[in-house]
């Protein structure tokens, strides 16, 4: 029985020191996501939240605290959507970032590569539903 309990809050231990770990790394990912639109930065976000609050709930509060952080969980969550001008701006720097890569790759395999990823990008952009800027 002492066993049990012994073994039960070690592993509880460390799947806190996991979900951590791993919720730092999405929200890293996340806020690259948010600078860069070559990744999505949302479901990183969001993720890293729900990581935090399996292991640390009052960081997961003081994250949730940040407006813009709130505002991407909370689109995320009720599926509002996001502004056309963010669409446009995503969809901008994706593509010169894209189209400086594939300039620079020579390997003709990498560049439709590169290709293929800026064109799912592109249509998931366009086909996330667009909600009107609210002030």
């Amino acid at each position: 029985m002492i066993m049990k309990k012994a073994g039960s809050s070690f592993l509880r231990i460390w799947m806190k020191i996991f979900f951590f770990i791993i919720g730092t790394a999405s929200l890293i990912i996340g806020a690259i996501g948010v600078l860069l639109p070559i990744i999505p930065g949302t479901p990183f976000i969001v993720f890293g939240v729900i990581c935090y609050l399996k292991s640390c709930k009052p960081l997961a509060r003081l994250i949730l605290r940040n407006r813009q952080v709130r505002e991407y969980v909370e689109d995320y969550k009720t599926g509002s959507g996001i502004t056309i001008s963010t669409k446009i701006l995503s969809l901008g720097f994706s593509l010169l970032s894209f189209a400086i890569s594939i300039f620079l790759v020579q390997n003709i395999w990498v560049r439709s590569t590169l290709i293929l990823i800026y064109g799912t990008i592109a249509l998931k952009i366009l086909f996330t539903k667009t909600r009107k800027k609210s002030f």
